[in-house]
This record gives structure tokens, sequence and C-alpha cells, in this order.
């Protein structure tokens, strides 16, 4: 992958873009989350457009989208052998209204600065950790410490919002790959890198948030094939109208079973 690539697939794939785009509906700089006062007037701005029914639910919401920060520096890492500057000072977020309807969280940068990374795999090893640490602990530490404090969702369930979004997008990526292909080896070897080798106090956490085992279900949709499940519940039940999501872990599974069987047999009586 080649930076024109890369770039590309951080701003189709990802939502990180580096264009401005007219009729915002709430932008602030980067920066700002890391402060109460700007993390305040996101959820504030964010909560009734997901008809949230408190601010803990902006605050899970925003920060499962920091996946998408997570994915394009570990694509750019594993499959451009470049970083990206996604630097607090680097970065804007606005929330826009995607052409299906529904309020997006998008990370625009200021400017796109790449950098390529070292071949050898010694100084490669160290590029790495240096480029993680400076995301997880410059970036989105402070961005979901500052979303607990102030709505008070509990710094562990926020965290909780990725691993299970990243352990899609990493399947999405390796299946357009051949298997044993190198490139499919080294994002998951990056990965293993990044879980193992990272220390969770780059977190300020006692655990490491990805170091957990992301369990599957059976799929809704597909009769023969899994799903994965929510490494944390999102907190969609508390937005007016919501529920429990399918693939929630504070599912009951036999509610579970039962929903799946319902959603077959309809589709059954379609066909």
């Amino acid at each position: 992958m080649n930076e024109r690539q890369l770039k590309e697939a951080c701003h189709t794939q990802f939502g990180v873009v580096s264009e401005r785009a007219a009729g915002a509906l709430f932008t602030i700089p980067g920066r700002e989350l890391a402060d109460n006062s700007g993390m305040k007037r996101l959820l504030a701005a964010y909560g009734p457009l997901i008809k949230a029914l408190d601010a803990q639910v902006p605050a899970s919401y925003f920060c499962g989208s920091l996946t998408m920060l997570g994915m394009s520096l570990h694509t750019a890492l594993s499959e451009a052998n470049r970083t990206i500057d996604l630097d607090l000072d680097n970065l804007v977020v606005e929330i826009r209204m995607h052409e299906g309807g529904y309020p997006a969280i998008v990370y625009r940068l200021k400017s796109w600065r790449s950098e390529e990374g070292p071949a050898s795999p010694a100084s490669r090893d160290a590029w790495l950790m240096q480029a993680y640490t400076r995301l997880y602990g410059d970036v989105m530490r402070p961005i979901v410490e500052s979303a607990a404090s102030v709505s008070g969702a509990p710094v562990g369930s926020l965290w909780g919002q990725l691993p299970s979004k990243y352990q899609y997008y990493m399947r999405v990526r390796k299946d357009g790959l051949p298997e044993g292909s190198r490139m499919r080896e080294r994002i998951e070897e990056d990965y293993e890198r990044f879980v193992r080798q990272l220390p969770a106090t780059v977190f300020g956490r006692a655990r490491h948030p990805f170091d957990l085992k992301i369990k599957s279900v059976p799929s809704l949709t597909d009769p023969h094939g899994t799903a994965v499940m929510k490494s944390a519940c999102c907190l969609y039940h508390r937005t007016d109208g919501g529920a429990y999501c399918y693939t929630c872990p504070k599912l009951k599974e036999e509610d579970r079973a039962e929903r799946r069987a319902a959603y077959l047999s309809q589709q059954a009586v379609r066909t």
C-alpha cells in the first residue's frame, strides 16, 4: 500500500479525512476534547442527535468512534509501514450527517502528514511501540478519561467499546488478502505486539484494554455464520426507542437465540 492508497483508505473506510466539508453539525479542535469543558460541549451536541437518555450514551458512542483513529494507524503501520500524524493538535472532530441519515463522527486532519518507517525488524519494533504510545497514551487516553469524567461512565467501559470493533475491521482487512501472504502475517504480528508489548500504563489501566478474548455468537443474518460479540455494552438500550443489541454481552443467550430464530423465520417466509 502506497501513501496515496493509505490516505484513500483512511478517508473511505475509517472517516479520517483531510478535506473540509460544508454543513458540519458540530466542530471542535481535538485538543479541546482533553479538557472537561470541551468534552461537555461535544456530548451536549451529540446526545440529542442520537436520542440519548443520559450523558453516558454519547460518551460511549464517541469513544467507540476512536476505533477509526486506531484502525487508521494500525493500517498505516502494518500495510504501508508508515505513521500518520494523529496528534490532538492536528485533529478536528466533526459531527456530520451521513448520507444514510444518521449523525457520524468524522476526524479531520488539519494537515496530512505521514512518514515511512524503518525496514529492519529491530528498529521497526521500537518504532511500532513509539507510534502506539503516541496514539493511545497521548491522544486517546486523555479523551477517554475526559469523557468518563464528564459523563460518569466507567473508564473501563469506554475503552471496552474498541476491542471488538478492532477485531471486526482486522478480519475484514485480512479477508481481503491471500491466505498465508506476508502482509496478512504482518497485520497479525503487529497486533500481537500491540497487545503483548505495549504496557497497560500507557492506557492508564492496570490491564491492557485489548488483552481479552473476543467471543463469537451465531450470526443473526447467516444461518451458518458467526458474528463478533461486542466487548462492552454500547448503551443503545439507553436511547429513545433503543434495546440491547443482538451482539451485546449483556443480552441473555436465550433472548439472543429467540431473536435469531424469529429473524430467520421471517426471512424464510419472505423467500
